[in-house]
């Protein structure tokens, strides 16, 4: 079984965020918590279309984590909405095909989810588990060995993808976990 890849850029957006965290020192500081084997990898030019070992965004998600200073936030969830922010350029003009966060739930969640989601890693598949009046579940299944760390930034990132779409108040919930012997993660929106 080939090893999971990441795009270069899903790591660009994790150094660009440590920089955010620490200034130009962050990046320096999240490469030295690595594996060897993965700083060897970000060593060499990371080209943001080409593909690289996940367990090297792994780590800087889990490096995230526990950066110190971030004691009384949650990391992750920040660096999920950030990057959604800082994703803008693509994900939100996609976004903006519908008309309302209802509309981004029901009627494009599978398609343009399945689309995002393989321009950031090439294992797992995005799916509506099901949604009703303002509320929405999307899925992640096929991907049994994604990062904890990964697995709750995508929260922060759907919140932010809510918000943004027009639902102001829209509050996530992890439902499912594989971290949690369940089949598969699912995370759910509501708003008002």
């Amino acid at each position: 079984m080939a090893a999971v890849q990441i795009s270069g850029r899903a790591l660009l957006g994790v150094l660009k965020y440590s920089k955010v965290l620490a200034g130009a020192d962050g990046p320096g500081a999240l490469i030295a918590n690595l594996a060897e084997s993965d700083r060897r990898v970000l060593v060499k030019t990371i080209r943001s279309r080409g593909w690289y070992p996940y367990s090297a965004y792994a780590g800087m998600l889990e490096t995230i984590k526990v950066w110190p200073g971030l004691e009384h936030s949650d990391p992750l969830l920040d660096f999920g909405r950030w990057g959604l922010a800082h994703d803008a350029g693509s994900v939100l003009k996609i976004l903006s095909v519908f008309s309302s966060v209802e509309g981004l739930v029901h009627r494009g969640f599978g398609s343009w989810g399945s689309f995002l989601w393989g321009r950031h890693c090439d294992t797992g598949e995005v799916f509506l588990a099901d949604s009703g009046p303002k509320t929405g579940t999307m899925g992640l299944r096929g991907f049994p060995t994604i990062s904890p760390a990964h697995c709750w930034m995508i929260s922060g990132y759907l919140e932010a993808m809510g918000r943004s779409s027009g639902a102001p108040t829209l509050r996530m919930e992890k439902t499912r976990c594989i971290h949690r012997n369940d089949s598969c993660c699912e995370y759910r929106g509501e708003w008002d």
